[in-house]
C-alpha cells in the first residue's frame, strides 16, 4: 500500500484500497450456543416414559418377591410354628423398605 502524510496520488495513478469482505460475519460461539433448540417434547416424553417403565418394572419385581416371601411364610408357619413370627417380621421389614424405595423413585 501507498501511505503518505498528505493525500497525493500514487505514482501509477491508481488508488490502493483494502478489499472489503462481503460475506456475512461468522457466528460466534455463544451466539451459536444460544441458538441450540431445546429438546423436542417427544424426547422429554420418551425419557419420562422410560423412567415410568423402569419404576413399573421395579414395582412388579418387588411384588413378585414379596409374594414369594409370603408364600414361604405360610409354609414356615405350618412346618416350624416357632419361627413363623420372626419370619413374618423379616418379611414385613423387607416389604416396608421396598415400598420406601418405590416411593422414593
Amino acid at each position: 500500500m501507498y501511505y503518505s502524510d498528505s493525500y497525493t496520488h500514487p505514482p501509477d495513478g491508481f488508488i490502493d484500497v483494502e478489499p472489503i469482505d462481503l460475506a456475512p460475519p461468522r457466528r460466534g460461539f455463544w451466539q451459536a450456543l444460544l441458538d441450540i433448540p431445546p429438546k423436542p417434547a417427544s424426547a422429554q416424553v420418551r425419557e419420562k416414559l422410560e423412567d415410568e417403565q423402569c419404576r413399573a418394572l421395579f414395582t412388579k419385581v418387588v411384588l413378585e418377591h414379596v409374594g414369594m416371601l409370603s408364600e414361604q411364610e405360610q409354609r414356615m408357619s405350618v412346618d416350624v410354628p416357632q419361627a413363623a413370627a420372626r419370619y413374618r417380621a423379616l418379611i414385613d421389614i423387607h416389604t416396608k423398605k421396598m415400598i420406601q424405595e418405590i416411593e422414593g423413585w
